[in-house]
C-alpha cells in the first residue's frame, strides 16, 4: 500500500494543490537567487577589474612621468654622463605621491639607485627575496610592465597584495617603477558583495511572504473543492454501509443530476443497485431448485455407491487370480533363465576347450616340425664329423711323417758333431711338436667319436618323439571333432531355452500389464466410491448452503 493510498481524498486534494505551489515558489526563489548571484558576481568582477585598471593606469602615468624626468637629465647637453645619472637619481628621490608612495630605480646588477623613503638603503641588494623580486620586475618591464605580488605593508604590518609598473631606461639599462597596495580594492569589492547578499536576503523574504499568502489561498480553495467532492462520496459510503451492515435495503437511490463525475458515479451506482436487486430476485427463485436438485443428487449417489462396491469385490477376485498366474509365470521364467545361463556357460566352456585344443594342436605341429628340423641338422652334423675325422687322419699322417723327418734330422746332426748341435735342438723341438699334434688329434678323434654316438642316439630319440607327436595330433583331431559336436548340441539347447525364456518373459509382461490394469480398475473403483461419498456429502452441503442462501436473500429488501 502506497503512502497516497493511506490518505483520505481531502488530504490528497490538499497535497495536489500545495505541492505544485511550494515547488513553484522554491523554483522561482532558486532561479531568482541564482540570477542575482550570477549578475552580482559579474558586476563584482567588472568593478574589481575597473578599479584595478584605473590603479594600473595611474601607476603607468606616474612611471612615464618619472621616465621623462630621467630622459631629460640624460639628454641635458650641459651635464656629463655621471652628472646626468646623479641628477636623474636626485629627481627620482624627490617624486612622492599618494601619502608615502615613491619611485624606485635599479641597475642591471640589482643595485638600488633611488629609494626616496631612506636613501641610506641605496646600494647593492643582498636580500635573496628582494633580489628575486627585482629580477621579476626587470622581466615584467621587458613585457607590459605590470607585475602583481604579495609584500609586507609598513602601515599595517601585514603581507598584502601589491601591483607594480616598471620600465627600462634606454642606454643606461635602468629599471624604474613604482607600486601600490590594492587592499582597498578588495575592501570595496567586499562591501559591494555584502550589498548583493543583503539584496538576496530581501528578495528571499519577499518570495517567502508571497509563497505563504499563495499557500493560504490554495488551502482555502482546496478545502472548498474537497468538500464538494467528499460530500457525495460520504453519501455513497453511507449507503454501501447500510447495504453491508444495516437492513440491506436496495430501494434507495443516489442523486444523479448533473454532468460531473459525481453525477456519473450516482448513475452508475444506481444501475449497480438495480442489477443487484434483479440478481437477488433470481437467486431467491433458484434456491428452491437447488434444494430439489440436491435431494435427487443424494439419491443417485447412494445407488452409485452400491454398484461401485459390488464391482470392487469382483475386481479383487480377478486381481488375486492374475497375481497367482503372474507368480507361476515368473517361476517358469526364472527356471528358463537358469537353464539358459547354464547352457551359455557350457557353450562358452566348449568354445574355450576348442580354442585350447586348437592351440595345443598348433603347438604339437610346430614341435613336430622343429623335431624334424633338429633331426636333419644333427644328421648334417654327423656328416660334418666324418669329414673332420678324415682331416684328423691327414693331420695324424703329417705328424708321423714330421716325426720321422725330425728323427732323420737328429741322426744327421749327431753325425755332424759339434757343427750339428743347433740343428739337433731344432729337430728335437719339431719332434716334440709333432708328438703333441698327434696327441691333440687323438683327443679330437675321441671327442668326435663320442659326439657321433650321442648324435645318433639323439636322432633316434627325435624320431620317437616325432612319431608320438603325430599320434598326439591324431588324438587332438578326434577331441576337436567331439568338442564341435558338443558345441553344436549346446548351441541348439541354448536357442531353445532362449525361446522358452523369451516366451515366459512376454507372458510375464502380459500378466503384469493385466495386473496393473486390474489395479487401476480397483483404484478407479475406490476413487469412484470416494467420489460417490464426496458427492453424497456435497449434496447434503449443497442443501445446507441453499438454506443458508435463502436466509441471506431474505435479508435484502427488493
Amino acid at each position: 500500500m502506497t503512502l497516497l493510498s493511506r490518505l483520505r481524498i481531502r488530504s490528497r486534494l490538499l497535497l495536489g494543490v500545495l505541492v505544485p505551489v511550494v515547488i513553484t515558489a522554491a523554483t522561482l526563489a532558486w532561479i531568482t537567487v541564482a540570477q542575482i548571484k550570477s549578475g552580482g558576481e559579474a558586476e563584482l568582477e567588472r568593478l574589481e577589474a575597473s578599479l584595478l585598471s584605473a590603479r594600473k593606469e595611474g601607476l603607468k602615468n606616474l612611471v612615464d612621468t618619472a621616465r621623462s624626468v630621467v630622459l631629460d637629465a640624460k639628454n641635458d647637453p650641459d651635464l656629463s654622463d655621471a652628472e646626468a645619472r646623479e641628477a636623474a637619481r636626485d629627481r627620482l628621490r624627490s617624486i612622492r605621491f599618494g601619502g608615502g608612495n615613491y619611485i624606485f630605480a635599479y641597475a642591471k646588477d640589482l643595485e638600488n639607485l633611488a629609494y626616496a623613503p631612506d636613501p641610506s638603503r641605496e646600494g647593492p641588494t643582498t636580500n635573496p627575496d628582494v633580489q628575486k623580486l627585482i629580477r621579476s620586475l626587470f622581466e615584467a618591464a621587458r613585457k607590459d610592465g605590470f607585475f602583481g605580488y604579495d609584500w609586507p605593508n609598513p602601515a599595517s604590518g601585514e603581507v598584502e597584495p601589491k601591483v607594480s609598473f616598471t620600465t627600462i631606461v634606454p642606454d643606461w639599462g635602468w629599471m624604474i617603477g613604482t607600486g601600490v597596495y590594492v587592499t582597498d580594492i578588495a575592501e570595496v569589492v567586499s562591501a559591494a558583495r555584502a550589498d548583493i547578499e543583503a539584496e538576496i536576503a530581501e528578495t528571499l523574504g519577499f518570495i517567502v511572504l508571497v509563497t505563504v499568502i499563495v499557500v493560504v489561498i490554495a488551502l482555502l480553495i482546496g478545502v472548498f473543492v474537497g468538500r464538494t467532492v467528499t460530500k457525495p462520496l460520504n453519501t455513497v459510503t453511507a449507503m454501501m454501509k447500510d447495504i453491508a451492515e444495516g437492513e440491506g435495503d436496495l430501494r434507495h437511490r443516489l442523486p444523479d443530476e448533473g454532468n460531473d463525475e459525481l453525477a456519473e458515479l450516482g448513475r452508475r451506482f444506481n444501475a449497480f443497485v438495480v442489477k443487484i436487486q434483479d440478481t437477488i430476485r433470481d437467486v431467491g427463485a433458484t434456491t428452491d431448485q437447488v434444494a430439489s436438485a440436491a435431494e435427487e443428487l443424494s439419491r443417485v449417489a447412494n445407488e452409485t455407491r452400491a454398484s461401485v462396491q459390488e464391482q470392487g469385490s469382483e475386481t479383487d477376485q480377478i486381481a488375486s487370480a492374475i497375481n497367482e498366474m503372474a507368480a507361476t509365470i515368473q517361476q517358469i521364467s526364472g527356471n528358463a533363465n537358469s537353464v539358459e545361463s547354464a547352457a551359455s556357460d557350457a557353450d562358452r566352456l566348449a568354445r574355450d576347450g576348442g580354442e585350447t585344443i586348437a592351440n595345443a594342436q598348433a603347438s604339437v605341429n610346430q614341435l613336430s616340425e622343429e623335431i624334424e628340423s633338429s633331426s636333419g641338422r644333427i644328421s648334417n652334423l654327423a656328416e660334418k664329423t666324418d669329414e673332420i675325422t678324415q682331416v684328423l687322419d691327414v693331420i695324424h699322417a703329417v705328424t708321423d711323417q714330421t716325426n720321422l723327418l725330425a728323427l732323420n734330422a737328429a741322426i744327421e746332426a749327431a753325425r755332424a758333431g759339434e757343427h750339428g748341435r743347433g740343428f739337433s735342438v731344432v729337430a728335437d723341438e719339431v719332434r716334440q711338436l709333432a708328438k703333441r699334434s698327434a696327441e691333440s688329434a687323438d683327443q679330437i678323434r675321441g671327442m668326435i667319436d663320442g659326439f657321433v654316438t650321442e648324435s645318433r642316439a639323439a636322432v633316434e630319440r627325435m624320431d620317437a618323439s616325432r612319431q608320438r607327436s603325430s599320434e598326439t595330433v591324431e588324438r587332438i583331431n578326434h577331441a576337436t571333432d567331439a568338442l564341435r559336436t558338443i558345441e553344436k548340441s549346446v548351441g541348439h539347447i541354448h536357442d531353445q531355452v532362449t525361446q522358452i525364456a523369451t516366451a515366459a518373459e512376454q507372458q510375464s509382461q502380459v500378466a503384469e500389464e493385466i495386473n496393473q490394469n486390474v489395479v487401476r480398475i480397483v483404484d478407479a473403483a475406490q476413487r469412484s466410491d470416494t467420489g460417490v461419498n464426496q458427492t453424497n456429502e456435497a449434496s447434503h452441503e449443497l442443501a445446507r448452503l441453499g438454506e443458508s442462501l435463502r436466509e441471506l436473500v431474505g435479508q435484502f429488501k427488493v
